[in-house]
This record gives structure tokens, C-alpha cells and sequence, in this order.
């Protein structure tokens, strides 16, 4: 679970980065300019110090206040650019890879969001890509800035005790030998905390989502429960990769202490032939050199997680999307429907449509009624191939749908489910939602009359203006539904579908969408849903589901002459 190609996995990391390389290059270049002025003031201490201490040289002494002020705000300025350049090119590529992931996510097949959870999605957008852009700029940063400051100041060092340096080099294989460990425990780390992450988002989202269920039911001890069940987890996870990072920097500073403590034995001997400013520099600089070598020993954590978010997100980015193989465009679609012989598997598991065949001719209204998952509507989101059917067939206007575009399929058909979504923003921004160009005022005005809204619009504050909030807050399930229903007239599709549109309203409600209806459906090929049979009587044509079959199909007089399932259903709905 937990192997990754970490080199593979970081070199297509930085290929999402190549847009930015200017960014990223001067970014680097002005790292080694400061890095190298740095390594520069250790080795000017030697001299410095010798000629300070030992010539008093007054020239020197009267222009050495301005040459640190010029030497220090030149390192200054140019840290200020490094940072600046890496942290617009690490906020470049959040952008970048968060909207290609948003786009790759609205391309994927209905089953792959089927499977997914709303938070897992949203901790991919959100958490992976923050710490995909740590290790794809601020990491490779500090591994250029540290490890060319400690390249420097060995430079440095060898030129002022080759000894020194070679005992600081011949414990490099140690201190790599304890990243690797190290790192290897990271990733794994890493790839559980962002499980748990993704696992508290969905708490958080549930938990708040389903608000009023949470409290009718009294279940929020259920709920802190799970809260605190993930949360913990999560802490517990963070403190071990805490410890594992700090282990492994206490080891590799105490492997530096080697050298250190060399060091100072070599330069008290009198004849190491280093002068009192070279003995300074030496020191300043193996105090110096701690600092990048701990930085570079730490810089795993991050570097890990990062590499297995991006593995994660590439994951994702891989997957196939829907399959849009078909040719065939028109924008002349009379709305005739075929199934002919359709059958349908979820997942190659549960059978959901047995044998299904029907014809439904253009202008009809025809509607398909039965039991909770009977496969009414697993049977009408085959036709705009939110699935796609391979055993069977399934023609619109005499094509097959796998023939069609799939963008000039869907412009074919409109759609209002039982659970409408309201989009975040105003009531006109959710009526025009889909329409590829922008209605006039007299067209949303008519929308609004014939889908019953005007009632309700006019009496909000800034009427089609309003901001209704967030899956449209503010309004009633009827309103929401009949704002459906608007954007549904508004797209002005030949074929319209309503899932369940009235299943969760009260009898007024539903006598306003179904008139809402009538006047949506007027010279459409209509399908319905329903549960509840008072919506279908005036179908011209019922079909009946039972696990999947069409057990029985005609008007509702003939269906109740029969006196099978659709009148026994009736009956039973009647009566209660």
C-alpha cells in the first residue's frame, strides 16, 4: 500500500511546475547568491578578524560599518526576491493542479463519484494540493538553499582545514543511511494521517450537513464520538511523525558533533598553522552549518507527505473519463425513446434493468412507477448516459446514444430530481443555470410565471436578485422544486424528466409543481417518476418496475381494470 516511486512521482510533480520555471529558476539563483554571500562572510571572518585584531588597520576600521551595511542588505534584497519568486510560483501551481483536478473531477463516470465521498473529493482539492505545492517549491527550495550553504561553507572549511572536512565527509553515509530509514516511516505516516483527514472532513461534512437529523434524533454524542475517534487518530499519527522527524535530527546532529569536537582539538594544537581568525571562522562556521544540515534532516516530513498527496491526486488524475466516443451531432430531436432488450449491472454486481424494451413516442408523457429499487431511476439515467448500457440498446430519434456527442446528447434532455439542487448564489443565477446563452428578462419572467415561482419571488427582498445561500436555504422544498422546474423551462430541452418531483412535498406543494408540470411539459416528450400515483393518472402511457422488470404497462384506467401491481399500489396510496 505504501510503496511508492517517489523519484517518478516528484519528477511528474515538477512537469505540473514547468509553466512557472521562470519563476522557480530566478527563485534558485538568487537562493545561491544569497547562500554563496553567506558562505562568503564565513570565509572573510579569517582575514578580517586577523587584520582587525592584529594590524588595527584605521582605513580598514573607518569603512568597515558601511561595507556590512552594503554586504547585509544586498543578502537582504536578494533573500527578499528568493522568497518572493518561490512563493508566487508555489501559489502558480496550487492554482494550476487544484483547477485540473476540479476540471479531471467533472470529467470522470457517474460511479467513480458514486464511490467517492463528497470529502474525499473536497480533501484531494483542498488538503493534497497544499502539500503537494510544499514539496514541489518550498521543499525543493530549502533542499537548494541548505544544501548549497553546507556545500559552501565545506569549501570554506577545506580551504582553511582539509583534516576538519574530510572527518565532516566521512560521516555523510551515516546520515543518509537515517533519512532513508526515516523516510521510508514518513510516507507511511503520511499516507495514514491523510486517510484521517479525509475520514474527518466526512465526520464534519455529515455531521453539519444532516444538522436538523442530528438533532431530532439526539445523536450528537454519536457524533462527537466519531469526531473524536478520527481526531485522535490524527493526533496520534502527527506525534509520530513528530518524534520520527525529531529522532532522526537528533541523530544527525549528534553524528555532526564528530567533527565539531575534532575541530576544536585541532585548532588549539599550535601547530594546525590556523591563525586566531582562521580558529573564528572555524568555529563560526561549524556553528553556521548546523543550522541547513538540521534544516535538510527535517525537510522529510513534509517532502514525504507531499510525494504520496501527489500520488493520491495523480491517482485520481489517471482514471479514465467518461467515455465520449460517439460522432454524431443534430440539433432537430422530435424526443422518441427505444429501449430495446436493456439490461444493467452496477459494478458488475447487483442487476438493476432485466430484458427492458419500451417505445415511447414524441409528445408523450410517459411515466414509470414501483417500489424503492425497482430501477425507475436507474432506467432514466441511462439516457443521457450518466451509464452506459453495453448489454442492450437504447435509441433517441432512431440512433443509438452511443452514437451521439455526448455534450449533444444531454443538451437533448432537462431534468428536476427530488432533491433539487440550488446552486450558492441568486434566484435569476439558478433559473439561467445551463443555458449557454444568456435569456433575456421577458424569457426568465415567463419561466417564472409558468413554473409557479412569481408568487414567492416577489416577495423576497431583491426578488430574482436575492442570494438564497448555499442548496438554496432560504426557500421551502416546494420553492426549490418550482425553481427547478424554472430552470428546466428555461433550458427548453425536448425531452423532459422528473424524478420524484412532489415525492417529498405536502399537498399543496405538489399541486403547484404539478401545474408547474403541465405548463413545463406542453409539446415535450415527458418521463416521469413517481412514487406517488396521483402524478401519473394523466400519463398517456405507465409503466410498471418490479425488481428491475416491466411487469405491467398502459393508461391508468387500464392498469386499474387489471387489478395488479399499479392498482394494488393505487389502492393501498388512496386509502392512506
Amino acid at each position: 500500500m505504501y510503496k511508492i516511486n517517489s523519484a517518478a512521482v516528484y519528477i511528474r510533480l515538477l512537469k505540473y511546475s514547468k509553466k512557472y520555471y521562470h519563476y522557480i529558476v530566478f527563485a534558485i539563483v538568487t537562493t545561491l547568491l544569497a547562500s554563496s554571500i553567506d558562505a562568503g562572510i564565513a570565509y572573510y571572518i579569517a582575514p578580517f578578524i586577523d587584520t582587525l585584531a592584529l594590524k588595527k588597520d584605521p582605513s580598514f576600521i573607518a569603512l568597515l560599518p558601511l561595507f556590512i551595511v552594503i554586504i547585509f542588505l544586498a543578502r537582504a534584497l536578494i533573500s527578499f526576491a528568493s522568497e518572493y519568486f518561490m512563493n508566487l510560483a508555489s501559489n502558480c501551481i496550487i492554482m494550476n493542479i487544484r483547477q485540473l483536478l476540479f476540471n479531471k473531477i467533472l470529467f470522470l463516470p457517474a460511479y467513480v463519484h458514486d464511490k467517492k465521498a463528497r470529502s474525499e473529493i473536497m480533501a484531494y482539492i483542498v488538503n493534497n494540493v497544499n502539500q503537494v505545492s510544499i514539496a514541489a517549491t518550498k521543499v525543493m527550495i530549502k533542499i537548494i538553499r541548505d544544501g548549497a550553504l553546507v556545500l559552501f561553507l565545506l569549501v570554506v572549511m577545506f580551504s582553511l582545514s582539509w583534516k576538519l572536512t574530510l572527518v565532516s565527509i566521512f560521516i555523510t553515509p551515516a546520515i543518509i543511511i537515517v533519512v532513508k530509514y526515516t523516510s521510508k516511516r514518513l510516507r507511511k505516516i503520511s499516507f495514514l494521517t491523510q486517510n484521517a483527514v479525509a475520514d474527518m472532513v466526512s465526520v464534519i461534512s455529515q455531521s453539519t450537513s444532516a444538522y436538523k437529523l442530528v438533532c431530532i434524533f439526539d445523536t450528537k454524542d454519536n457524533e462527537m464520538n466519531k469526531f473524536s475517534d478520527v481526531n485522535a487518530t490524527i493526533k496520534k499519527l502527527s506525534v509520530k511523525s513528530q518524534v520520527s522527524n525529531s529522532l532522526s535530527s537528533a541523530v544527525v546532529q549528534l553524528l555532526i558533533a564528530a567533527p565539531i569536537s575534532f575541530g576544536i582539538i585541532l585548532v588549539t594544537q599550535d601547530n594546525s598553522g590556523v591563525s586566531l581568525g582562521g580558529f573564528t571562522a572555524i568555529l563560526v562556521i561549524m556553528s553556521r552549518i548546523l543550522g541547513p544540515i538540521k534544516s535538510l534532516s527535517k525537510i522529510n516530513a513534509p517532502l514525504q507527505a507531499g510525494i504520496v498527496a501527489a500520488h493520491k491526486i495523480f491517482e485520481l488524475y489517471d482514471m479514465d473519463n467518461e467515455i465520449d466516443d460517439g460522432v454524431y451531432s443534430t440539433n432537430e430531436i422530435s424526443g422518441e425513446i427505444e429501449f430495446k432488450n436493456v439490461n444493467f449491472t452496477y459494478n458488475g454486481i447487483n442487476k438493476i434493468l432485466h430484458n427492458v424494451s419500451f417505445h415511447i413516442k414524441p409528445g408523450q408523457t410517459i411515466a414509470f412507477v414501483g417500489s424503492s429499487g425497482s430501477g425507475k431511476t436507474t432506467l432514466v439515467n441511462l439516457l443521457p448516459r450518466l451509464y452506459r448500457v453495453v448489454d442492450g440498446e437504447i435509441k433517441l430519434d432512431g440512433h443509438n446514444i452511443n452514437e451521439y456527442r455526448l455534450s449533444n446528447l444531454r443538451n437533448q434532455f432537462t431534468y428536476v430530481g427530488q432533491d433539487s439542487k440550488i446552486f450558492r448564489g441568486t434566484i435569476c443565477d439558478n433559473i439561467i443555470y445551463g443555458c449557454k446563452e444568456k435569456p433575456t428578462y421577458q424569457e426568465i419572467e415567463a419561466a417564472i410565471i409558468k413554473s409557479k415561482c412569481k408568487d414567492f419571488i416577489d416577495d423576497l427582498p431583491d426578488g430574482i436578485n436575492t442570494v438564497i445561500g448555499d442548496d438554496g436555504e432560504l426557500l421551502s422544498g416546494g420553492q426549490r422544486q418550482r425553481l427547478a422546474i424554472a430552470r428546466a423551462i428555461i433550458k427548453d430541452a425536448p425531452i423532459v424528466i422528473f424524478d420524484e418531483a412532489t415525492s417529498s412535498l405536502d399537498t399543496k406543494s405538489e399541486i403547484y409543481i404539478k401545474q408547474s408540470i403541465e405548463n413545463t411539459c406542453k409539446n415535450k416528450t415527458v418521463i416521469l417518476i413517481a412514487h406517488r400515483l396521483s402524478t401519473v393518472v394523466d400519463a398517456d402511457h405507465i409503466y410498471v418496475l418490479d425488481k428491475g422488470n416491466i411487469v405491467e404497462h398502459g393508461n391508468h384506467s387500464e392498469l386499474i381494470a387489471k387489478k395488479g401491481h399499479y392498482a394494488s399500489l393505487y389502492n393501498i396510496q388512496d386509502h392512506t
